[in-house]
C-alpha cells in the first residue's frame, strides 16, 4: 500500500505543482487549472530513465536495498519539491520533480519484482493479487493526501512519512537475489533441500498422470 500512495501521491502531488493557483492556494480555486505541460512531461519522462538505471543495478545491489534506497530519497525529493514551492524557480522544481518521479519508479518495479520472488508456488498468485488489493488501496487514498485543500507543505511531510515507512518495511523482507522463486534459503540449508526435494517427489508424482492426459485418444 505505501508503494501506492507514494507513486500515485507523486503524481498528483508534482501536477499539483505545476498548477501555481493549487499549490498555492489552500482552498478549492475555481475556474481552468493553469498546468505548466512543459514541466511535467519532463518529469513524467522520469520513469523511463528511473526504469533504464533500476534494470542495469537490481541484479547487482539487490532487491532489498534496491527498494529502501529508492523509496527514502524519492521521498527526500518530494519533501524537497512541496518545501520549494514560491521560493525556488521553475527549473529548480522541474529538476526536483524528474528526481523523485525516477526515484518513486525504480522501487515500485524493485517491489512488483520481490512480491513475485518472495512467495512460494503454491501461494504465490494469491499473494500477489492481494498486493495488487493493496495497492489500488493505496491508489485510492492517494488523491484524498494530495488534494487542493491540503497545503502542498503538510503534503510533503505526510509524503515523506509514507516513503521512511514504506522503506522501513521493505527492509524487513527477504533478500531474493540469488535465489530460485519461492525458495528464501541457502543451498546448504537442509529444510531449504527438503523443501527442493518434496517439490521435486510432487513433479516426478504428477508426471505419468500428465503424460496419460496429453496421450492422444484413439476414436
Amino acid at each position: 500500500m505505501g508503494y501506492a500512495i507514494g507513486y500515485y501521491g507523486s503524481i498528483l502531488a508534482v501536477t499539483r505543482v505545476f498548477d501555481p493557483d493549487a499549490a498555492e492556494d489552500a482552498e478549492f480555486h475555481e475556474g481552468s487549472p493553469n498546468f505548466d505541460y512543459k514541466a511535467i512531461f519532463i518529469s513524467a519522462s522520469a520513469e523511463i530513465f528511473g526504469l533504464f538505471i533500476v534494470i542495469q543495478t537490481v541484479d547487482s545491489i539487490g532487491r532489498i536495498p534496491s527498494q529502501v534506497a529508492s523509496y527514502i530519497i524519492a521521498g527526500i525529493f518530494m519533501f524537497a519539491l512541496a518545501m520549494s514551492v514560491g521560493t525556488a524557480n521553475n527549473t529548480v522544481l522541474t529538476i526536483l520533480a524528474f528526481l523523485c518521479r525516477a526515484f518513486e519508479m525504480m522501487g515500485a518495479c524493485v517491489t512488483w519484482v520481490t512480491t513475485a520472488e518472495i512467495l512460494p508456488t503454491e501461494i504465490r498468485t494469491t499473494g500477489h493479487a492481494a498486493s495488487n488489493a493493496m495497492g489500488r488501496t493505496g491508489a485510492f487514498i492517494s488523491p484524498y493526501l494530495v488534494r487542493t485543500n491540503n497545503p502542498i507543505k503538510i503534503v510533503g511531510c505526510i509524503m515523506l512519512v509514507v516513503h521512511l515507512m514504506t522503506a522501513l518495511s521493505a527492509f524487513h523482507l527477504p533478500e531474493s537475489k540469488g535465489h530460485e522463486m519461492g525458495h528464501m534459503f541457502d543451498d546448504d540449508d537442509e529444510t531449504g533441500e527438503q523443501d527442493i526435494n518434496e517439490m521435486a517427489f510432487r513433479y516426478k508424482e504428477a508426471e505419468p498422470q500428465l503424460k496419460t492426459d496429453s496421450s492422444p485418444s484413439v476414436v
